[in-house]
């Protein structure tokens, strides 16, 4: 089973340049939001598209802890997950990446809504030594307004 991308051979991914500054670069052309963090949840990496889509620059997020809750990353019912119930946490705990749509805190003070995916970040020995984060927009589908008998009847209230 090849270690790198489906398709690909081990030989193939050894081929692939691992220059720092060319996989920054790449990353950094990325429309989705890309962050690294080491097992602490320090952040290690921010990209251009996490700084479009979340509002903060690299400088300020890069050294920052998840935990110190500069996106306040929320779930539909409002509960924070960096304090509790963490994506990222639970795929450095087991391995397992995880997808979840969730909402972010951005830095004028709107919720975003966005899908993250978290994936674990191993060294050559297979050892979990952070995770890393993506990030994409998405449209939250609107609630539908109740359309019982009752509230047919309601009087409507405008501002």
């Amino acid at each position: 089973m090849p270690n790198g991308p489906v398709g690909s051979t081990e030989e193939d991914v050894g081929k692939i340049p691992r220059d720092p500054r060319l996989m920054g670069s790449l990353l950094d052309d990325l429309d989705e939001g890309v962050y690294f963090t080491d097992r602490d949840r320090r952040v290690l990496y921010w990209n251009r598209g996490a700084e479009a889509i979340t509002g903060f620059p690299a400088s300020r997020v890069v050294g920052s802890r998840c935990r110190d809750n500069l996106l306040m990353h929320v779930d539909e019912e409002g509960t924070q997950l960096c304090m509790g119930g963490c994506p990222l946490e639970a795929t450095m705990t087991d391995g397992d990446p995880r997808e979840a749509h969730v909402f972010l805190h951005h830095a004028d003070g709107h919720r975003v809504p966005v899908r993250v995916r978290s994936l674990p970040l191993r060294d050559q020995a297979g050892t979990i030594v952070g995770a890393g984060r993506s990030s994409r927009p998405i449209e939250m589908p609107q609630k539908q307004p109740d359309a019982s008998p009752s509230s047919r009847n309601s009087p409507t209230l405008t501002p």
